[in-house]
């Protein structure tokens, strides 16, 4: 009878302890504090004994448990300190975010094997954690096909293949930290000729658009298909975000025409090499097209012509891409006759019509 007594006794202090489990964490400031104690220790044995006896004192979530794991060097130290604080842990159900504190994937595994043989016991349900994550699950977006791919290569090619992107994404995949992650993700696309949709797969594991952006930005010059710019702006949550990465693209994809005083110098030779006027004149209109001249360098142009029409011409078909156009009435002292003087004046006070 007395060991039947004690059974029952065992049985409802067991069910006490159940019905009364960790539901609310330690307060971020109290967990910050006892964080750096258990930081200035020496060695990991000196971390693991402070840290052991903060977690059997304290209820903690499992970021918390995270964040002290990955102060310790060992694994197995890191392991057992892990089975310590799941007994108080408010979130059992999220205790896989812990796994990625192990350096190595086997001792990960023993801790999931642990969790998983060890339910957690709240009131008179059993919670079975979810299995963790062992790779990357991408989010369902409609990805771009690098086949389609006509120009705009940040890369020579060709793109990575699948197994060995698969290495890539499982290496960041096990960063513990988002910043670990862009450092594993900015790495790849280094060293490596990806796809649009396999920088994609990979900032999906960032959380955080500026996060998101920052990575992108970085590996936008070494893209394959760089022309799916517009498919990538899924991964951004903000449609601010959206717009800033449309903007970087284009701006990138069509740099600024303004010619630089070096270049200006060879085209300029190139125009004087010609003898004939036509001859520089249909040379002036090709270098037109994806060229902006500022005032000077026209006013340079121009003279290189003998006769007021075709000046007129040239300032006139330039007028729409030059970056300084406040500067545009200078070219009217380039003009021979008064009449032509006055239709130039009249084309600039007209806005170039």
């Amino acid at each position: 009878m007395k060991h039947i007594s004690t059974l029952i006794l065992l049985l409802g202090f067991g069910f006490l302890q159940a019905q009364h489990r960790c539901s609310v964490p330690v307060a971020t400031p109290v967990y910050q504090q006892n964080l750096n104690q258990i930081t200035i220790m020496r060695g990991d044995v000196g971390r693991q004994q402070r840290a052991e006896e903060f977690v059997t004192h304290n209820c903690v979530s499992s970021q918390q448990v995270k964040g002290i794991a990955l102060l310790f060097t060992s694994d197995s130290i890191r392991y057992v300190f892990c089975k310590t604080a799941y007994q108080t842990v408010t979130d059992a159900d999220n205790f896989f975010v812990v796994y990625d504190a192990f350096k190595s994937f086997s001792w990960s595994i023993c801790l999931y094997d642990f969790v998983f043989r060890n339910p957690v016991q709240t009131g008179l349900e059993i919670v079975v954690p979810e299995p963790a994550a062992t790779s990357p699950v991408y989010p369902a977006w409609n990805y771009p096909d690098t086949v389609r791919t006509t120009a705009s290569k940040g890369c020579a090619g060709p793109v990575i293949t699948e197994s060995a992107f698969s290495l890539v994404a499982g290496n960041v995949f096990r960063q513990p930290t988002n910043e670990s992650k862009i450092v594993a993700i900015e790495s790849a696309s280094a060293n490596n000729c990806l796809s649009m949709a396999q920088l994609m797969k990979l900032t999906s594991m960032l959380t955080g658009d500026d996060n998101r952006l920052r990575v992108m930005k970085n590996g936008f010059t070494h893209i394959y298909d760089q022309e799916h710019y517009n498919s990538a702006s899924v991964v951004f949550i903000a449609q601010v975000m959206r717009d800033q990465w449309i903007s970087y693209c284009q701006a990138y994809l069509t740099p600024p025409c303004v010619v630089s005083d070096a270049d200006f110098t060879q085209l300029l030779q190139q125009i004087k090499d010609k003898r004939f006027p036509d001859d520089k004149m249909s040379l002036v209109k090709l270098l037109a097209k994806d060229r902006c001249f500022n005032v000077a360098q026209l006013a340079q142009i121009g003279d290189e012509f003998a006769f007021d029409d075709d000046r007129m011409e040239i300032f006139k078909l330039c007028y729409a891409k030059c970056p300084d156009k406040q500067n545009y009435y200078q070219l009217v002292d380039k003009i021979t006759f008064s009449a032509n003087k006055d239709e130039l004046r009249r084309f600039i006070n007209a806005g170039g019509k």
